[in-house]
């Protein structure tokens, strides 16, 4: 294992390949910039070629780097939906 300089991990760069480093990341980015808030079956919809523990085991992830918000959705007491969190 190599060891890396502090100077590396903050590079700004290296964050942002570190958030959006695999190809599932940065689809569903696209998919919730483009369609907004959406629940977990229409992003699946929208990407037909991901498992369904494939996503949401990316949007466990990048919820927890603040990529991604989940908020109720309005006319449903148990609906969750995704959106990017443009404000980090």
């Amino acid at each position: 294992m190599k060891i890396v300089p502090k100077e590396y991990s903050a590079c700004p760069i290296r964050n942002v390949i570190d958030r959006f480093g695999n190809k599932w990341s940065m689809l569903i980015l696209y998919i919730l910039d483009k369609g907004g808030t959406l629940r977990f079956s229409e992003i699946q919809r929208e990407m037909v070629d991901i498992s369904q523990k494939m996503l949401s085991t990316t949007l466990k992830t990048s919820g927890g780097r603040s990529l991604n918000n989940q908020n109720g959705l309005p006319g449903s007491t148990s609906s969750c939906g995704i959106c990017v969190n443009r404000g980090r």
